[in-house]
């Protein structure tokens, strides 16, 4: 990683290596490069950034969720866009509220797609965030007892019984299809800052965390030129969502 930053750094002519740069060398090894030569046409990019605006405000006003880091709509490694949070401290162990809003963040993309487009436009590009979701869920029914049908067991894959695989099935779609309920009751109550941010997200490609909150008031942020402010990338324990 320090290799890569001294390389940026020499690119942009800095007489330093910067935080900025340590940050866009963490990006690029842990995402992949930046894609801006990607094909992409204007309608795709409107709609990744709908998909990244829709996790990143339910990153904002989600009870438990991580604090919204970053959100871009450049092309990264494999994604079109990615949102990333960072916990405020190091973080030990998960309450029940906190894995219910990494479901309802997970699926803010799906769901910002459907709101805007309709369900017969949802694409494919959820495909990633609909399975980290379905593991947290099932993390969540199996560990760590959270599932009033099943009660506070631990159930090891190998003793559990097909009906019993059944009854998992069960919650785990319940916890997900009721995270999409939550989200989209959200997404629907904030369609106007979602428009504001996924134009923004078109404009200025990436955002931090105070610059969406900035955008989604209708105030004034950097102009497109000037760089982001440089945020402390020193923390473990992020999430990143395609």
């Amino acid at each position: 990683m320090v290799n890569q930053a001294a390389i940026q750094a020499s690119r942009e002519g800095a007489s330093s290596v910067k935080l900025n740069h340590f940050e866009w060398a963490k990006d690029k090894i842990l995402m992949g490069a930046e894609r801006k030569t990607a094909a992409i046409s204007d309608k795709e990019k409107l709609m990744t950034a709908y998909h990244e605006g829709g996790h990143a405000l339910a990153a904002l006003y989600t009870e438990g969720a991580m604090p919204l880091h970053k959100v871009t709509c450049v092309p990264r490694g494999h994604s079109l866009g990615m949102t990333t949070q960072l916990p405020e401290n190091d973080r030990t162990s998960q309450t029940y509220t906190e894995f219910l809003a990494t479901i309802d963040v997970c699926m803010g993309g799906r769901v910002a797609e459907e709101l805007v487009y309709g369900k017969n436009s949802v694409t494919s590009g959820a495909s990633s965030d609909i399975q980290k979701a379905t593991q947290v869920a099932r993390s969540m029914v199996k560990y760590y007892g959270y599932s009033d049908k099943l009660g506070p067991v631990f159930m090891a894959d190998e003793e559990v019984s097909p009906q019993v695989k059944g009854q998992v099935d069960e919650e785990v779609r319940k916890l997900v299809n009721e995270g999409v309920f939550r989200v989209t009751a959200l997404l629907t109550e904030k369609k106007d800052e979602l428009d504001k941010l996924a134009h923004a997200l078109v404009e200025y490609e990436t955002l931090n965390g105070e610059e969406v909150k900035k955008v989604i008031k209708g105030e004034r942020i950097r102009s497109v030129l000037e760089p982001m402010e440089e945020v402390d990338m020193s923390k473990d324990g992020g999430v990143r969502l395609d």
